[in-house]
């Protein structure tokens, strides 16, 4: 720094000092021109430059704050698609009812595919039984059935409905016996009725069949036909079955050996069948054949 002071002092720049250095002065001083000049370009660029990434970034950052970008509007939910397969109804559940008599349980249409089986849910029906009377009972089950649930506290999965009929002397009686329901679910019982109304003595102690199921039947049609003469062709047998006539109003105590077995035969018509009317329910005494009941009406 002291050299180029002592260069630029005009003292020196007088006529008596050599022409070289005279040149090599001025080319010094040029140099110097032109490097303040460059440092002043620079220091104008990166001024400009950075003023215009401050203007941006304050541009954007407000451009943020003023003008919120538009929600995208939501694709609309679509529910799940849910296919439920129904049952045909040519498929049956079949379930042993003793004695080598099988029935079949049909199934209707479910929203869900039981999970436990026929043969697993009267299983439990039957521990259930033992359990609610304390050991086992003269009964029969005697019907069985698989659909909808009835209440909707259940699992979903449909339930088992199983019938068991009361017994003596292996002959069944017309209202004793219970009623268990068990969820398909979870093969928990959620449905149970009890009704064992009738004692022992009151079951008349011969039980010899002397009249047969097709003399009980004729008997029937013969007397339906005498009723309703114009539905003498329609008549059709439902059923005809041998059971204890247990069926007595509510408080009456039967003596003994007043309950019969007698042949219950159910019964319909072509007006009974076009209004899904109840069957008609006739009684024929199983040792004498007489009528002890018959209910044929339109």
């Amino acid at each position: 720094m002291a050299a180029d002071t002592f260069e630029d002092d005009d003292d020196f720049n007088t006529p008596h000092l050599p022409e070289r250095y005279h040149q090599t002065v001025r080319a010094k001083k040029q140099q110097r021109l032109k490097k303040r000049i460059l440092m002043a370009v620079a220091a104008i660029i990166v001024i400009v430059v950075l003023y215009s990434l401050m203007s941006w970034a304050a541009g954007g950052l407000l451009l943020s704050m003023g003008s919120p970008s538009p929600a995208v509007p939501e694709p609309p939910a679509t529910s799940p698609s849910v296919t439920t397969q129904p049952v045909p109804a040519t498929t049956a559940l079949s379930v042993t009812l003793g004695a080598g008599t099988t029935a079949t349980i049909p199934q209707s249409s479910v929203p869900i595919t039981p999970a436990i089986n026929a043969e697993r849910a009267r299983g439990i029906a039957d521990s259930y039984v033992i359990e609610q009377n304390h050991g086992s009972l003269p009964i029969n089950m005697s019907r069985s059935s698989y659909g909808p649930a009835a209440s909707s506290t259940g699992s979903g999965a449909g339930q088992y409905t199983f019938v068991y009929e009361r017994t003596y002397q292996d002959i069944p009686t017309d209202v004793d016996g219970f009623t268990v329901i068990v969820d398909a679910g979870t093969g928990d019982v959620i449905g149970y009725t009890h009704q064992w109304t009738t004692p022992e003595h009151a079951f008349l102690s011969a039980t010899q069949v002397d009249i047969v199921r097709h003399e009980a039947t004729f008997a029937v049609l013969q007397k339906a036909r005498e009723i309703y003469p114009d539905q003498t062709d329609s008549i059709r047998i439902i059923s005809a079955d041998l059971r204890w006539m247990n069926d007595i109003p509510p408080g009456t105590v039967p003596r003994p050996g007043t309950i019969p077995v007698a042949w219950k035969v159910l019964f319909n018509d072509d007006i009974m069948r076009q209004s899904s009317a109840q069957p008609a329910v006739a009684w024929v005494d199983a040792h004498s054949g007489v009528f002890l009941a018959f209910e044929y009406r339109h």
